[in-house]
């Protein structure tokens, strides 16, 4: 009987040490496996950028977008011109018809075309006051939102995006996702599909690296990616908006310089 016993311990302890061994060689598998995973440090080129995503960003990328790739108001004028073209002809035929016809009546024709010329109308309006309508839309959203903030960090091999109010939420984009790279004076707009990376071009913006660096960066991918500069103005009407965020810190500045003189004094 205690042979036994002591058989039965003897294996116990080989599958338990047999359960040891494979765990231990499991282990360094995964080790090996994350140390084959780990990338290397890397060594290119890197800046960071900060962007204010505030009515003269959304304002540039707005007009840009709109005006200069969409064509926006040049397809009002159009669609305008054609709906009172379309509003002249249709008041012609009906009269005409009912000259022929006397028991048509011409009014049903003048009501429709009438409906025509004020579409048009209103389709020409528009593109002539089409910067007015931005600027419209724009301060209609700061009314409920505030101004948001990111810092950029670009490298050779990727861009991420990092939101200061929550940081954990970054998120990368590769290269290889940009499909086209656009420039105006004031910025850089990286598209991804219809999507733009806006980037800033102000000198101040940079927190890592120099602005020089950056457009190094920029010039190397533009030999492999579609590339467009505009040189014209984007914006006419000069931008005087001020945020509300903006006043209240203007407010606490000078607040603590006040309370800082009578400290002093």
């Amino acid at each position: 009987m205690e042979n036994q016993n002591k058989e039965k311990v003897e294996i116990l302890d080989e599958a338990t040490n047999t359960e040891d061994v494979v765990e231990e060689q499991a282990l360094e598998v995964v080790e090996e496996q994350q140390e084959e995973v780990k990338e290397e440090p890397y060594v290119g080129k890197e800046v960071t950028t900060s962007i204010r995503y505030d009515y003269r960003t959304m304002k540039y990328f707005n007009m840009y977008n709109a005006v200069t790739r969409r064509k926006l108001p040049l397809w009002y004028l159009i669609m305008g011109i054609g709906a009172l073209i379309f509003a002249v002809y249709t008041v012609v035929d009906g009269y005409i018809q009912a000259s022929k016809n006397p028991e048509l009546d011409p009014m049903s024709s003048f009501i429709f075309g009438g409906i025509f010329v004020l579409f048009a109308a209103y389709l020409l309006y528009q593109s002539f006051r089409f910067e007015s309508y931005v600027d419209k839309t724009i301060t209609n959203h700061f009314m409920n939102h505030k101004v948001a903030k990111q810092h950029i960090n670009i490298r050779e091999d990727k861009i991420t995006l990092i939101p200061l109010n929550k940081p954990e939420e970054s998120f990368s984009y590769d290269w290889a996702q940009v499909t086209s790279i656009e420039e105006i004076e004031e910025f850089f707009f990286l598209y991804i599909g219809r999507s733009p990376l806006i980037i800033d071009k102000n000198k101040e913006n940079m927190i890592e690296g120099t602005y020089e660096q950056m457009v190094e960066i920029f010039n190397e991918k533009i030999e492999l990616k579609p590339y467009k500069k505009y040189n014209g103005k984007v914006v006419k009407k000069p931008i005087t908006y001020i945020h509300q965020d903006d006043l209240e810190n203007d407010e606490e500045a000078i607040e603590v310089e006040e309370v800082q003189e009578e400290t002093q004094e």
